[in-house]
């Protein structure tokens, strides 16, 4: 174009950047420098990032249209989100280096994020992207993921739209109420946000990024239409002589509806060990109320609004409910992975589905099912190695094929990655008690539900199993009755609670619990419980299929 029209050409790409300049300081941005047709911009958000992007780009889009076609100046834009280095009036960093490599992959007039922006994009945006695969670029020691955004300028009819957002949070600076000399407060946010990163299934928005104008924000709306969040998590911190108090309120942005509260008192100690204890104390809760959350909301959903992540919160929610509803969540989360094959919770949710119908009698060939479930498991991995679910789950599922060392191998594995996910102790629970190390097993399961008083039925069996093994029956007994209220159509903690009423002598009670197992899995037999109750100890094994044989169960 400069060969043909040299002023022409000039005029044009003044435009051009006269349009991006307007709005990245609409979008409250800031320009950090020019090198000839390359632009570099800071944002404060991703949310005003991405709509700067595609307004830009809208608006190219319209000016090239009046333009003839071989006139047109069209820009590609990489979008990253990523720590940088500030020097003067500049910016470095790898969170640069990957901008600069994204914006290279993007097609012109085209928008491209990395996996950082596609992990913090939250659901109130109606922004739709493909996945375009892993790619080695320069100067990056690693694979990037890309995704393209799919915009006026970019969409055409063969591509598949997908909306793929996790349930995103914004953890705000906590309040202390008083004297803050050690900037306590300023340090219990950034831990609390950093534990609560460690969970894959959730975006977290950093506490920079949360760090906004006070007097621009009028409500939690606001911050959610700004940072572009469905749930804010704020505190307060309160130092009273050797005491030390910690409230946090988790809220709803689009409603303004407070989801749940609680407060962690501790003595004063350690600033360090103290901040670390209640933030992994607010997290491991946290997560557990947010799992709820946000399978309600997906479930609430029209089916024309669901996006990749709403299809894996579906899916958990039936998981190993029934049998049917279980099948139906297969489908759902193969759904999710024809979405997006990237997903990794999506294949996690797979390896549930067929843990599942192992454990529960669900399968003509249940040894098959433990093989897929760990194959998807592995796929997890592939997709995100840093998540800790598949890894918990491939411990279960290498004990259930009798490989006790690979098992607690993975389980540690999980608890590195997230020592705030109560299923991991849950896990590492239940298998303690197949290696019969009931008493560890007794403290993990105990742990897991204290800090999750939202946990699944399954903390409860398993806690049920592990206090039947210590010889502690009475202690046994409250568990399983829990589970069994929660569900009564689960004949697992029935199983187990044979066992506990032989150990007690209350044969009557174990016959009518085993009754119950027979009502609510009439295809049970005492030899499968040799494959589903892998003990490593001979002697625990015989134990327990003698006292299921005593109470009643001598099928």
């Amino acid at each position: 174009m400069t060969a043909e029209d040299e002023a022409g050409t000039h005029r044009a790409l003044r435009q051009t950047l006269d349009v991006l300049t307007e709005n990245v300081e609409r979008h409250k941005g800031t320009i950090v420098h020019f090198a000839g047709d390359a632009v570099l911009a800071k944002f404060h958000t991703i949310t005003s990032a991405l709509n700067c992007a595609v307004d830009t780009q809208k608006q190219l889009l319209s000016i090239n249209k009046s333009t003839p076609q071989g006139k047109w100046v069209q820009i590609r834009i990489g979008i990253n989100l990523g720590d940088v280095i500030i020097d003067r009036d500049d910016i470095y960093g790898d969170g640069v280096n990957v901008a600069v490599r994204i914006q290279e992959l993007a097609d012109p007039g085209g928008i491209c994020i990395s996996d950082s922006v596609r992990g913090a994009i939250g659901g109130n945006l109606p922004i739709a992207y493909e996945y375009m695969g892993e790619h080695r670029v320069k100067n990056i020691n690693r694979p990037i993921k890309a995704f393209r955004l799919l915009t006026e300028s970019t969409q055409d009819s063969s591509r598949k739209a997908v909306r793929a957002s996790k349930p995103s949070i914004a953890v705000l600076p906590f309040d202390c109420i008083g004297n803050d000399e050690e900037g306590f407060s300023v340090g219990i946010t950034e831990d609390v946000a950093r534990e609560l990163s460690r969970f894959k299934g959730l975006s977290v928005i950093s506490h920079h990024c949360s760090l906004l104008d006070q007097e621009d924000i009028a409500s939690v709306q606001d911050i959610g239409s700004e940072l572009g969040v469905e749930y804010v998590l704020e505190g307060k911190v309160r130092k009273a002589s050797s005491r030390v108090r910690v409230s946090v309120e988790l809220i709803q942005t689009n409603t303004g509806q407070y989801l749940w509260g609680n407060y962690y008192d501790e003595q004063d100690q350690d600033v360090l060990d103290l901040q670390a204890n209640i933030a992994r104390n607010i997290c491991a809760t946290l997560g557990g109320r947010l799992r709820v959350a946000t399978q309600q909301h997906a479930a609430s959903k029209s089916e024309d609004l669901l996006d990749t992540y709403d299809y894996v919160l579906r899916g958990q929610a039936l998981t190993g409910d029934t049998a049917k509803k279980n099948r139906e969540a297969e489908g759902i989360f193969e759904r999710a992975i024809e979405l997006d094959p990237s997903c990794a919770r999506a294949y996690s949710g797979l390896a549930v589905v067929h843990l599942s119908q192992f454990l529960n009698d669900w399968a003509d060939n249940p040894y098959e099912e433990l093989q897929i479930a760990a194959t998807n498991a592995n796929k997890a991995i592939d997709c995100d190695d840093t998540d800790d679910k598949p890894h918990w789950l491939l411990g279960e599922l290498k004990m259930f094929c009798g490989d006790p060392g690979s098992a607690q191998m993975h389980l540690d594995k999980a608890l590195g990655l997230n020592p705030n996910d109560t299923d991991v102790y849950a896990a590492k629970g239940v298998v303690l008690s197949y290696m019969s190390n009931g008493e560890q097993a007794v403290k993990n399961l105990e742990k897991a539900i204290t800090l999750n008083p939202y946990h699944p039925i399954w903390y409860l069996w398993g806690l049920g199993l592990a206090l039947y093994l210590i010889g502690d029956y009475e202690a046994a007994v409250y568990p399983l009755r829990e589970a069994i209220e929660r569900k009564p159509d689960f004949f697992t903690p029935y199983q187990h609670l044979v066992a506990v009423y032989a150990g007690l002598s209350k044969f009557s009670d174990a016959r009518e619990a085993a009754q119950q197992v027979i009502k609510t899995n009439p295809h049970f037999r005492c030899d499968t419980v040799r494959e589903r109750h892998p003990f490593q100890e001979m002697a625990s094994q015989e134990q327990y299929l003698e006292a299921l044989r005593d109470g009643g169960l001598n099928i």
